[in-house]
């Protein structure tokens, strides 16, 4: 099976049962219903950067390119919540963002060397981390290099941010 209908690269997938949930540069999030044949699609006018499922896989959390994160019901295709920051930047690179603690946070990552993080139901910016190098950690310099991912444990506190300088940290 070849699914065709994207107009520009697909940068992000998420496999939920039957269903193959495509985000592409065209603006598009596509959900396959492999079982039924069928496509669905939401247009939200900016390239997708990143998909995220939820636990329930209800929801999926959506990055731009307008340096929106966006949580998009799969049902209807409703805009739950969406998150920004003054200070978050997603124009230019594709950044993975991603939900923790239970689908409790919001993660994403940003071309100023920060990690931003949202609490899922207001909103409201719960903190904003700098993305530190090895030697930042010893005092000597700060890195302000592209996050380009970050990843969690779903139901746990630990998660990996990862930077365009090739550095990863681990938090917990």
């Amino acid at each position: 099976m070849v699914l065709q209908e994207a107009r520009d690269s697909v940068t992000s997938l998420v496999c939920i049962g039957a269903e193959v949930i495509a985000g592409s540069v065209d603006g598009r999030v596509r959900t396959y219903d492999l079982r039924m044949g069928r496509c669905f699609v939401d247009v939200l006018g900016e390239p997708v950067t990143s998909l995220t499922a939820t636990v329930q896989g209800d929801s999926v959390l959506v990055s731009t390119s307008d340096s929106v994160l966006r949580l998009m019901d799969r049902a209807n295709g409703k805009c739950l919540q969406s998150y920004e920051d003054k200070g978050l930047v997603n124009s230019t690179y594709r950044i993975r963002s991603t939900l923790m603690a239970n689908d409790g946070i919001v993660l994403g990552g940003s071309e100023d060397g920060r990690v931003y993080a949202w609490d899922v139901l207001s909103g409201q910016v719960a903190g904003r981390l700098d993305h530190y190098v090895a030697e930042d950690l010893a005092g000597m310099r700060s890195s302000r290099k592209v996050v380009s991912a970050v990843a969690a444990r779903k139901k746990g506190d630990q998660w990996a941010s990862a930077s365009g300088d090739g550095t990863v940290v681990v938090w917990s």
